[in-house]
C-alpha cells in the first residue's frame, strides 16, 4: 500500500469511527447531568484530567519509543525495532513506581484539588485510588508507538472508539441505576485494561523478531535519551490542553468548570477529526525524511499545510457562529459561557489543529531535547496569564493564557525545528496559514451577519442542521476555490481517478 492510500485510509478510518463515541456522548451527556447531577459530572470529569497527567510518563515513554523506532521502522530494520520495543517495556516497569508514588501523594491531596460541596473527600480519594490501578499498563504503551510508526492508526481508531462507546455505556447505565464517583473510576479501569491487550497481540505479531532479538545497552541508552525531554514536553503540552479546565475547576470550583468544559464539546468534536490529517500523515514525512527525498518533503509538506489550516477554519467557523445555539438546544442557554469563551475556544482550536501536525513531525525523528526550552517557556507563560487571568476575568483568563502560548512561544519554536531538520520554507509555510485566516475571518464575518438576521433565528435541531450544512458546502467551495492552490488541485484530481 501507498504512503498516499495509508494516510486516507487512517483518515477515512479515524474520521468514521471517531464520530462514533462523539455521537454517543451527545446523546448521552443531559442525561448524565440530570442522573449525576452537575457537580458529580463536573467532578468525574476533572477527576480524570487530573489523573491524565499520571499518565504522562506512558506518554513520555510512549514519545521517546515512537521517536527512536520510527527511522528503523521506516527502513524495515525489524531487528532494531523489536530491540528499541523490548527496552521500553522494560524501562516503563523500571520506571513505574514514580507515577505510583505521586499517585499516591496526589489521592491524598486531591479533596483540595477539586472544590466540591456535596460529594465527600473519603468518595473523591478513593475514586482517585481506583484509577492508580490502569498504570499497570503502562509500560506496553511502545506497541502503540509501533503501530503509529507502522502508518496503521486505524488500529488505534478501532481501541479507541471502542474504549469510548464501552466507557459512555456503561457510565450510562451506573448513572441509571445510582453511582459514584468509585464506581465510575473502576469502569475506567477495567475498560482501559481489556483494551491494552489486543494491542499488545498485534504489535508482538508484526514484529516476528520480537521474543528473539536480545535487548543490549545500546537500545536503553536511545530510548532513556528522550524519556526526560518527551516527558517534560508532554507535561507541557497537557497543561495547554486540559489546564485550563483544571484552572477553573481549582479557582472556581468543580460546579463552575462545567459549563466551561461543556462549551467546549461542539469545537472539541470537530477538532478530533481535522487533527486525524496531521496524525494520519506525519509518518510518510518521516519516512521521506529517512529516504532523503527531500523535493517531495517540502512539496508534501506544504500541501498538508494548506489541508489543515483551511479545512480547520473552515469548519470550525460555522461551529463558533452557532455554538450559543447547539448548547441552547443541547442541554439549555445555562451551560453556555458566554460569547468571548466562545471565540477564543474556536481560535485556540484552529492553532492547535496546525502546531499538532508540526508537532508530529518534531516528536516523530526524536527532536523532544531540542524542544524543551521552548516548550517550559511557553507553559511558563500560559499559567501566569492563565492563573492572573482567571482571577479578574474568570472563564476568559485560561484561554487567553494557551492563546499566548501558542502565537508567541510554541508555534514560533516549532517552525525553528521544522525548518532546520525538514529543509522547510517558513514563509511559505505561514503565507499559505494567513492566506487561510484571512479567507476564514471574512467567511466567518458572512456568516454572523447572516446569523444576526431575525428571519435566520435558530430555534430548532433541524433549522440548526440547515444553517449548518448550507455554510459547510459553501465553505468547502471557498476552500476549493480560493485556499487550495492550482497544484494541490491537480495532486488530488489525479489521485481520486488512481482510487477508482
Amino acid at each position: 500500500m501507498s504512503r498516499i492510500k495509508r494516510s486516507l485510509v487512517n483518515f477515512t478510518s479515524h474520521s468514521f469511527l471517531s464520530k462514533l463515541p462523539l455521537l454517543a456522548g451527545f446523546v448521552a451527556t443531559p442525561l448524565l447531568l440530570e442522573w449525576l447531577g452537575e457537580e458529580t459530572f463536573g467532578s468525574y470529569r476533572v477527576l480524570i484530567q487530573w489523573f491524565s497527567y499520571l499518565a504522562l510518563f506512558e506518554i513520555a515513554l510512549n514519545g521517546s519509543t515512537l521517536g527512536r523506532i520510527s527511522h528503523y521502522v521506516g527502513l524495515k530494520d525489524h531487528n532494531q525495532t523489536a530491540g528499541l520495543l523490548k527496552a521500553s517495556i522494560q524501562i516503563g516497569f523500571r520506571f513505574l513506581f514514580l507515577p505510583l508514588s505521586l499517585g499516591l501523594l496526589w489521592v491524598y491531596f486531591v479533596p483540595e484539588l477539586i472544590k466540591t460541596t456535596s460529594i465527600s473527600n473519603y468518595e473523591l480519594r478513593w475514586a482517585a485510588g481506583l484509577l492508580l490501578i490502569s498504570l499497570i499498563v503502562s509500560p506496553f504503551t511502545g506497541f502503540r508507538a509501533l503501530i503509529d510508526s507502522q502508518q496503521k492508526t486505524y488500529l488505534l481508531s478501532i481501541f479507541n472508539t471502542l474504549r469510548g462507546l464501552l466507557i459512555i455505556g456503561g457510565g450510562l447505565l451506573f448513572a441509571y441505576f445510582g453511582t459514584d464517583l468509585i464506581q465510575l473510576a473502576a469502569l475506567e479501569v477495567i475498560v482501559q485494561i481489556l483494551i491494552t491487550l489486543p494491542i499488545i497481540y498485534l504489535g508482538i505479531k508484526s514484529i516476528p523478531q520480537f521474543f528473539e532479538k536480545k535487548v543490549n545497552a545500546n537500545h536503553h541508552k536511545s530510548i532513556n535519551s528522550l524519556n526526560s525531554p518527551v516527558l517534560i514536553s508532554a507535561v507541557t503540552a497537557h497543561i495547554g490542553l486540559v489546564g485550563d479546565n483544571l484552572i477553573v475547576a481549582w479557582m472556581m470550583g468543580a460546579k463552575a468548570a462545567t459549563p466551561f468544559l461543556l462549551t467546549q464539546r461542539l469545537g472539541q468534536m470537530a477538532h478530533g477529526q481535522l487533527l486525524s490529517i496531521g496524525n494520519s500523515t506525519w509518518a510518510a514525512l518521516v519516512e521521506l525524511r529517512a529516504q532523503k527525498k527531500f523535493d517531495v518533503l517540502r512539496e508534501r509538506f506544504l500541501e498538508i499545510n494548506e489541508l489543515i489550516g483551511g479545512l480547520t477554519v473552515i469548519c470550525i467557523t460555522p461551529l463558533m457562529i452557532y455554538n450559543q445555539d447547539f448548547m441552547t438546544l443541547w442541554l439549555g442557554p445555562g451551560q453556555y459561557a458566554g460569547s468571548w469563551v466562545n471565540t477564543f475556544i474556536f481560535v485556540n482550536l484552529w492553532i492547535s489543529s496546525i502546531s499538532s501536525f508540526w508537532g508530529w513531525l518534531i516528536g516523530g525523528i526524536g527532536l523532544q531535547k531540542e524542544w524543551v526550552p521552548y516548550t517550559l517557556a511557553g507553559t511558563t507563560l500560559n499559567i501566569i496569564i492563565s492563573l492572573v487571568g482567571c482571577y479578574y476575568l474568570g472563564y476568559l483568563g485560561p484561554l487567553l493564557g494557551t492563546f499566548a502560548e501558542y502565537l508567541f512561544v510554541r508555534c514560533p519554536g516549532q517552525l525553528i525545528l521544522v525548518r532546520r531538520n525538514y529543509q522547510i520554507s517558513v514563509s511559505q509555510t505561514l503565507l499559505i496559514n494567513f492566506k487561510s485566516l484571512f479567507i476564514g475571518t471574512l467567511f466567518g464575518l458572512l456568516i454572523f451577519f447572516f446569523h444576526q438576521q431575525e428571519w435566520a433565528t435558530v430555534t430548532t435541531w433541524w433549522q440548526l442542521i440547515a444553517h449548518l450544512s448550507i455554510s459547510f458546502i459553501f465553505g468547502i467551495g471557498l476552500f476549493w476555490f480560493l485556499i487550495m492552490s492550482a497544484r494541490s488541485k491537480t495532486l488530488w484530481k489525479e489521485r481520486i481517478l488512481r482510487l477508482f
